[in-house]
């Protein structure tokens, strides 16, 4: 009843390291430093000896840099591979974990843990990165429901996890014990296309479905 939905979001690219530091930077991809992520940067590598892994700049300020500097403790967990220390998303982070998708199970755990070890009363910012609402799409129970062909199905499966996620989400605030002065912003680094201009998946094309 308090919340805001803002119904006309763009993301600056269609895949997830230079919109994720778009989102951590608020610049443009083409500013932040991060073009790819780090799995297409090391296949790269391994045809291109001298190409550098791309990273945020250390002069550009992050938004935990901004907060830390404010008197935040900064913690974040991410599930996906290429949100990690190597392309720069550790800056101004007391603690960045980079997982492999393993899971809004495994990322809730690890919430957890940092919460129950913080004897730290001041104030935090906490960055999670959930991988499920991705592919491949996995059918979660009880959400999904079969809509009968493949692609119904696929979209049945992707739809199941955002509720699945929901609930992790419901759950980590009440571990958290969230209280009136936090502010809950969820968003995305990017959509997915299921078939609306003949492609699937993301980072291929700059519809509106992706971006």
């Amino acid at each position: 009843k308090r919340g805001t939905v803002f119904d006309h979001a763009v993301a600056t690219s269609s895949w997830t390291a230079p919109s994720t530091a778009s989102i951590h930077t608020s610049l443009h991809p083409i500013q932040n430093g991060v073009l790819s992520g780090i799995v297409s940067v090391k296949d790269m590598q391994n045809t291109n000896s001298v190409l550098e892994m791309n990273r945020i700049p250390s002069d550009v300020e992050t938004l935990a840099e901004m907060l830390g500097k404010e008197g935040y403790q900064t913690f974040g967990v991410s599930d996906n591979l290429n949100i990690c220390k190597e392309e720069g998303f550790d800056q101004g982070f007391d603690q960045l974990v980079t997982l492999n998708n393993l899971g809004a199970d495994v990322v809730g755990r690890r919430v957890g843990k940092w919460r129950d070890r913080d004897k730290d009363h001041r104030p935090f910012f906490l960055y999670v990165h959930y991988m499920d609402p991705h592919a491949p799409y996995l059918p979660r129970r009880p959400w999904y429901r079969s809509g009968g062909g493949e692609l119904e199905n696929t979209i049945a499966a992707y739809d199941s996890e955002i509720r699945f996620v929901d609930e992790h989400l419901s759950d980590m605030c009440e571990t958290l014990n969230l209280g009136e002065n936090t502010l809950l912003i969820v968003t995305s680094d990017h959509g997915e296309e299921f078939g609306e201009h003949g492609g699937l998946d993301h980072g291929r094309t700059l519809y509106q479905e992706v971006v």
